[in-house]
């Protein structure tokens, strides 16, 4: 409407000298799904089931809080493997005074992934993200409160990946059935990927894992065909540094069992190649056996302290103190170490694809490059193996992550779980099309129940065609010129019919050409011989 000038004076109008534009989406931004020690945010609200957004580390410790304190204990080399409780997770041998071995066994097969993937998430480049909490450390992982969790997952708009570490502590079926969950979910949102962690790999020994790859395959099909291109599996799992020696303390062995508490001070004392006293004995002495007498006193403290309700601050006040006295108690921790360090894939996945967004883009494979926080695979894989994982017959391709000599480890492949499709066969097609799809579709928002006019159509058309231009300026695009790289048509007698525009319908046609990657390079070398040789 025109402006209705009353009151003599100057009017200034600042018309638009540009038509509205689109704003790409954000690309990175996973939503995590598991178990938490808390869940409440700065005002003690519940966060349970509540989609949180984060953005660093210390906000998810602020208001999820951190690991789960796994237990162990010690047995004697003459008890043997016989005496393991069935639900005993990890297991191996240890030595605190390099003669005498001693079983380290974890007190339950309890653990949790979440806190750690974080860790791993954020160590590899991670930004922003969103955890939903489906429950605390005192239960057990329940198929049910995750499958809550992809519920939530599914009502609400921002994430454009998924993850759930937890799934591989659960039995196979149920690791299945989540899995498939999350692929559908991902197949109906239509803004979002999967990362899929292979499941039923602590059961692997050695090499030879080719049926546990193919027991993965065939429970993944239940997901069905039109969702294969929404999720990316990553195998194998990670033996990462995430957890440092020094992040055990003695809260790990606190235990009222007094057949573990005694196998634990025999440990020690004979790591420390003393008879030492008992707890509340008092030593004395003077000079230089002074200092070994104190050493006494502390341990004599130390290990009364094993086993009672003690506060933090004793608990690492007795760590400190068994740490400075026995050399071995090191190798104590750095084996319970060994055991809270392999964890899934996913974490570490969701933080490269991120990085991988930021630095080069989302039209980008995230591959050929490295991962921090990786010490090495969990499970070697060579060149002839990864054949059946890169490229199966039913198409699942599943991508590797492998160690090259001279190179370090790698993530070697960048395909979907859709392999034979020529359309979405790679990751980087699918989440450019999500990228631009999204982009799009948000933008047009602001168009809703403007007059399907000619002069709609033609200021749709160019906000699509200078935001296409835009992606294929920064490479993300195919074509050596705009016109070979995209093409955008709205009008009547192109995209419309006259019921089309009678009934208030308004069709974008957009064709682009994907940028795909160099996938098998071929090189061919010939030898020029000699004339007459």
């Amino acid at each position: 409407m025109a402006p209705q000038y009353k009151t003599p004076g100057v009017y200034i109008q600042e018309p638009d000298s540009f038509p509205p534009s689109i704003v790409g989406v954000e690309t990175a931004v996973p939503c995590f799904i598991g178990y938490t020690e808390k869940a409440v945010d700065t005002d003690l609200r519940s966060l349970h089931l509540l989609p949180r957004r984060i953005a660093s580390l210390t906000e998810y410790v602020q208001m999820f809080g951190a690991a789960y304190l796994r237990k162990y204990y010690l047995l004697s080399d003459s008890v043997g493997a016989g005496r393991l409780p069935e639900s005993d997770r990890n297991w191996g041998w240890v030595s605190l005074d390099g003669v005498n071995p001693y079983l380290l066994a974890e007190d339950s097969r309890k653990s949790f992934n979440l806190y750690d993937s974080m860790r791993l998430f954020y160590a590899n480049g991670g930004g922003s993200c969103y955890v939903v909490s489906v429950g605390d450390y005192s239960g057990t992982i329940e198929k049910a409160a995750l499958l809550q969790g992809v519920e939530v997952c599914a009502s609400f708009i921002g994430p454009t990946m998924v993850a759930i570490p937890d799934a591989v502590l659960m039995s196979d079926d149920d690791a299945r059935d989540l899995n498939v969950a999350m692929l559908r979910m991902c197949r109906d949102a239509g803004d979002r990927m999967a990362l899929i962690d292979l499941w039923g790999m602590d059961k692997v020994e050695g090499p030879h894992w080719e049926s546990q790859v193919a027991s993965f395959r065939k429970g993944l099909r239940a997901a069905g065909p039109e969702s294969m291109q929404f999720g990316a599996a990553y195998f194998p799992s990670l033996v990462t540094s995430i957890v440092a020696p020094e992040d055990i303390d003695m809260a790990s062995f606190v235990t009222v069992d007094a057949d573990k508490l005694a196998t634990l001070k025999l440990a020690l004392g004979q790591a420390l190649q003393v008879d030492y006293p008992a707890a509340g004995e008092q030593v004395e002495g003077t000079g230089i056996s002074t200092l070994n007498d104190k050493g006494k006193q502390i341990y004599a403290t130390c290990v009364d302290r094993i086993g009672a309700d003690t506060e933090e601050l004793a608990l690492h006040q007795l760590t400190q103190a068994l740490a400075s006295m026995v050399p071995g108690f090191q190798r104590l921790r750095t084996a319970i170490a060994a055991t809270q360090n392999v964890l899934p894939p996913s974490g570490a996945m969701a933080g490269v694809w991120a990085m991988n967004d930021a630095v080069r883009g989302v039209w980008n494979a995230p591959v050929n490059t490295g991962i921090a926080g990786l010490v090495q695979p969990a499970l070697p894989i060579s060149g002839n193996q990864q054949d059946d994982l890169n490229v199966p017959v039913d198409g699942l391709s599943i991508n590797a992550i492998r160690t090259f000599q001279g190179r370090g480890t790698l993530i070697w492949g960048a395909r979907t779980l859709d392999g034979n499709s020529n359309d979405w066969r790679y990751i980087q097609v699918r989440r450019t099309m999500i990228y631009v799809e999204q982009s799009v579709k948000q933008a047009l928002q602001t168009m809703a129940f403007n007059p399907n006019t000619a002069q709609t159509w033609a200021t749709v058309a160019s906000m699509i065609e200078s935001f296409l231009h835009n992606l294929w300026a920064a490479g993300g695009l195919m074509g050596a010129k705009p016109s070979e790289a995209f093409s955008v048509q709205c009008g009547l007698g192109s995209t419309m019919t006259s019921d089309d525009v009678l009934n208030g319908v308004m069709r974008v046609q957009t064709m682009v050409q994907m940028v795909r990657p160099a996938e098998f390079m071929v090189l061919t070398i010939e030898q020029q011989m000699l004339a007459g040789a």
